[in-house]
């Protein structure tokens, strides 16, 4: 046996090994690996293909999802957007879309196999868009055409209801309709109208046009006759019908009764042609006489109105006659307005003047007063002036004629200082009408007095428009109530008020010194409440004030009424002063010389004078 070396170098014992025999690897076992591993290489390489081929066609998909959906958003909006009315210009228009998205898609990265198979997806979009359109495009197009051909049927409908039937030019114009609807049936045009409605609509429309046109009753016998005789109209078509008929004979009465009742036009009452309610009432006469002065063509149409229409006019001429009256009336009112305020102006621009002697008679006559109020005005202002050359006027009122008259102006029973008035204290000498504001200055008014009545008057008419004048009014309703509760003790003790004579003068001073205070404070703006107010400051009445007499001084008022006056002297009853120039009619009849003579003073006078 072989001897085994060992390297153990004596560190123990050894192992002895049976020898090997001889063995030789196998060949096919070196080869059979060998080739194992070339088929697992190309396992691998195929499975890289099959990898790199389901990438890229997932790739394809994704783009061509991408296309797909892009494509079919951008072909709608084309589609739905496009106007073209033929089938050939939406074709060509298609096709530059078409081709651009293509040429659009070859910009895309991909391979010219992926750019193929993303194209086939694309075809049935780009066919289904282009068949979409071309539909949208010939329907379009058949619009237009429906809406001309229905444009050209209402032109000639239109144009034949104008003509009478058997008119050479309205069998023309139904020619054309017949003409037009047969061509449109030829290209699938279903028109509004067909031969038949064709024609109802030309009757229908021709009677609309005569009865909206007609304004005689003869003439609407007429059409009447040719409606229910005309073949084309249907039965709903001659109801309808008849309702119109009573309609346009409704509005026919209507307008002939409006005709024949314009007597008179607005404008010649405010123009001034009419003047008065006798000129009115003259030509209402002759219109309800069915005369309409001679006018054969307005009696023919009043002959023409049925029994309820005669009604009509008889009724509305009525109310004609009272509107044109009234509207005279109003026209009138609104002259006498302006020739009011006119009046008014010219009477405080020359009453101070006239109370002071400043304005002559001569001066007054010139003055530019209108209408019959204004007469007054320049006849009481001249009997002013008269009194005042005489000398013969009072500076202070008559308590009693100032008093009455402060009522009733307050009362708005006095609205006019020329208004004639009575009072219950007014003399027999008073005429029975009364007299007025101006005709008693200086016989019982003074002029201070009659400028605050005319102020009130003013204050009053104005009162409707003017807040201030409102104010104004309430104002002095206040102060002559307050007046008024003051009165039984200014007055004095009720037992002596009768036997004293001085009671109704020192009330009316009362009543005038607490006005002016009264004024003075509206003036400086306090409130007229106030000043009527007790418990205010601003009361009237002042705690020092002395109006009311005490039965002392009552008694001795009796007392001296009762001693013996001085007879009158020639003086004080001698007649008034003839005014330098004054002629002797008119010495005679002046304010001044009738009142001396109704006075009692002649007799005085004559006797005096004798003696």
């Amino acid at each position: 046996m072989p001897k085994i070396p060992l390297y153990n170098q004596g560190l123990g014992q050894t192992v002895t090994t049976k020898p090997i025999q001889g063995v030789r690897a196998n060949e096919g076992a070196f080869t059979a690996a060998q080739k194992g591993f070339s088929e697992f290489g190309k396992s691998l390489e195929n499975a890289a293909f099959q990898f790199q081929m389901e990438e890229k066609k997932a790739e394809t998909d994704r783009v061509g999802d991408e296309e797909t959906l892009s494509l079919q958003n951008r072909a709608e909006n084309f589609r739905l957007n496009n106007k073209d009315t033929d089938t050939a210009t939406y074709e060509k228009n298609w096709k530059k879309f078409q081709n651009k998205e293509l040429d659009r898609l070859k910009q895309l990265p991909l391979t010219k196999s992926q750019l193929n198979t993303v194209t086939r997806r694309l075809l049935p979009i780009f066919s289904s868009e282009s068949s979409k359109g071309k539909i949208n495009a010939y329907n379009r197009g058949q619009n237009i055409r429906l809406n001309a051909a229905n444009a050209l049927n209402e032109n000639n409908i239109s144009k034949a209801s104008d003509l009478p039937i058997g008119h050479p030019d309205r069998d023309y114009m139904i020619q054309q309709i017949d003409d037009n609807i047969a061509s449109s049936f030829k290209k699938d045009l279903n028109l509004k109208d067909n031969s038949v409605s064709a024609r109802q609509r030309i009757a229908k429309l021709s009677y609309q046009k005569r009865l909206a046109a007609t304004d005689s009753t003869a003439e609407l016998f007429d059409i009447q006759f040719d409606i229910e005789r005309d073949k084309d109209l249907t039965a709903g078509d001659l109801k309808a019908f008849s309702t119109q008929i009573e309609t346009t004979r409704n509005r026919i009465r209507d307008n002939t009764v409006a005709a024949l009742t314009t007597v008179i036009d607005d404008q010649d009452i405010t123009n001034g042609n009419i003047t008065n309610e006798g000129q009115i009432n003259e030509r209402y006469d002759d219109a309800a006489k069915s005369e309409f002065g001679g006018n054969q063509i307005m009696q023919q149409q009043y002959r023409s109105l049925d029994d309820k229409g005669k009604a009509d006019f008889r009724r509305v001429l009525a109310e004609r006659r009272s509107a044109s009256i009234g509207q005279l009336n109003f026209i009138q009112r609104q002259s006498d307005r302006r020739d009011d305020e006119a009046n008014e102006t010219l009477y405080t621009d020359n009453i101070k003047s006239v109370v002071s002697g400043a304005t002559s008679i001569v001066d007054i006559r010139n003055l530019g007063f209108k209408g019959e109020k204004g007469q007054k005005y320049r006849e009481q202002l001249t009997s002013m002036a008269n009194k005042v050359a005489s000398g013969t006027i009072l500076r202070d009122s008559t308590p009693l004629v100032y008093q009455g008259t402060s009522a009733l102006v307050l009362q708005g029973k006095v609205t006019d200082v020329t208004q004639k008035y009575k009072l219950v204290t007014d003399p027999s000498s008073v005429p029975p009408e009364g007299l007025s504001l101006l005709e008693r200055f200086g016989d019982g008014l003074s002029s201070t007095d009659i400028e605050h009545f005319a102020g009130l008057i003013t204050s009053r008419k104005n009162a409707s428009t003017s807040a201030d004048s409102k104010t104004k009014t309430e104002a002095f309703k206040g102060f002559d109530d307050f007046v008024n509760g003051n009165k039984p003790s200014i007055m004095g003790s009720a037992a002596f008020r009768r036997l004293d004579p001085t009671s109704d003068t020192r009330f009316y001073d009362f009543t005038v010194q607490m006005r002016r205070r009264f004024e003075e404070g509206l003036g400086a703006g306090l409130n007229y409440k106030n000043m009527l107010d007790p418990r205010h400051p601003d009361y009237l009445l002042k705690p020092d004030d002395m109006f009311a007499p005490t039965k002392q001084d009552q008694l001795k008022n009796i007392t001296d009424s009762f001693k013996d006056k001085l007879p009158p002297t020639l003086q004080d009853v001698s007649p008034p002063t003839r005014l330098p120039g004054q002629s002797t009619t008119d010495y005679l009849t002046s304010d001044a010389y009738k009142t001396w003579a109704t006075s009692g003073k002649p007799a005085i006078y004559r006797k005096l004078r004798n003696q």
